[in-house]
């Protein structure tokens, strides 16, 4: 199956279902957001710009910029509420098929003063990057890939990319790294349950997050990783070499098996019958002229035509290399 990127969203699609993975991550078909997700992203901007506010302060900077569509800020105009009221409208007019009410900004609001409450207030931390992005080539014979796409040998080694929401630096030697969550605290919506702290250890997102950060600033001995929910307040977690050798070896593993899939996989014939399947956007947005779930229209069609077919029917080359994350498109150059 191609593969030429790999980020923790994608990692954490094909470990939940092959099928989900093909179709975001190969295909390129974005399933559509839901309206908690909407707002979700709306907190994680107010929550930028006033970390991106303390980290011009911190350098003595007059005015900062928003990584969606580069507005600027000066500093000293930017308060709680014009973060709230910049977010909130951005939004609305971004997802216009959710409600935006009174109540949504409220509750949003109420989002902003828990965390301004908190000891990750922005005022409070001594900030090192804000929406930090990362990628990285691995450049070891494992890594090597090469593909037959549309008339086209697709090659290189694998790059491993992501978007940090936020990096405090407590001293010379301990960066912490900070992720926000609008979920549960530590609820895992496949299994139904709470995470253990054991199976932390093993969350692919936090195990790629620490791989990388390791790589990229390998001048700070110790790093932390701080999960901030806000059903539930922060949960830190401590990695160390273990944790670090686990996070190389589930790269190259998952890169591997990615590349070597025939047909991806999908969980059930039956999707009523598996809760991933119950929530999964391909599984309840409905392909117009066939009435096919969007799972069932394109898993069809590798039956039918096999998957390398399927792909070259759909794939758009020169956008493989895109990253869409972290408040910003970020265009890569096409791998023709």
């Amino acid at each position: 199956m191609f593969i030429i990127n790999l980020r923790s969203s994608a990692l954490t699609a094909y470990l939940s279902c092959e099928h989900r993975y093909f179709l975001e991550y190969v295909l390129g078909i974005r399933g559509p957001s839901g309206a908690k997700a909407a707002y979700g992203t709306a907190y994680h901007k107010m929550m930028e710009l006033l970390n991106k506010q303390q980290l011009a302060i911190q350098k003595k900077e007059k005015s900062f910029s928003e990584g969606d569509d580069g507005t600027v800020f000066k500093v000293n105009k930017m308060t709680n509420k014009v973060a709230l009221d910049w977010a909130y409208n951005y939004y609305a007019k971004k997802y216009p098929e959710f409600e935006w009410t009174p109540k949504v900004y409220r509750e949003m609001e109420g989002w902003l003063n828990y965390t301004l409450e908190s000891d990750y207030a922005p005022s409070k931390l001594n900030i090192l990057a804000v929406e930090h992005f990362f990628e990285y080539e691995i450049k070891e014979p494992w890594a090597y890939y090469e593909f037959p796409v549309q008339g086209n040998i697709i090659k290189g080694h694998l790059k491993v990319r992501g978007t940090l929401d936020l990096l405090i630096k407590h001293n010379d030697e301990y960066l912490e790294y900070q992720d926000y969550k609008t979920g549960r605290y530590l609820y895992d919506w496949n299994k139904g349950r709470e995470k253990t702290t054991e199976e932390l250890k093993h969350d692919p997102q936090l195990l790629l997050y620490y791989y990388s950060l390791k790589r990229e600033f390998p001048m700070y001995p110790h790093l932390g990783m701080t999960l901030f929910y806000l059903k539930g307040g922060p949960c830190a977690v401590q990695f160390g070499r273990e944790e670090y050798d686990r996070a190389r070896d589930l790269i190259k593993t998952n890169f591997l098996k990615i590349k070597n899939v025939a047909r991806p996989a999908w969980i059930f014939e039956d999707d009523s019958k598996n809760r991933q399947c119950t929530y999964c956007a391909f599984n309840k947005t409905f392909d117009k002229t066939t009435g096919k779930s969007l799972c069932k229209k394109y898993r069809d069609e590798v039956v039918t035509l096999g998957m390398n077919k399927v792909v070259d029917k759909y794939i758009d080359l020169s956008k493989v290399g895109d990253y869409v994350g972290g408040g910003a498109v970020r265009n890569a150059t096409s791998p023709l």
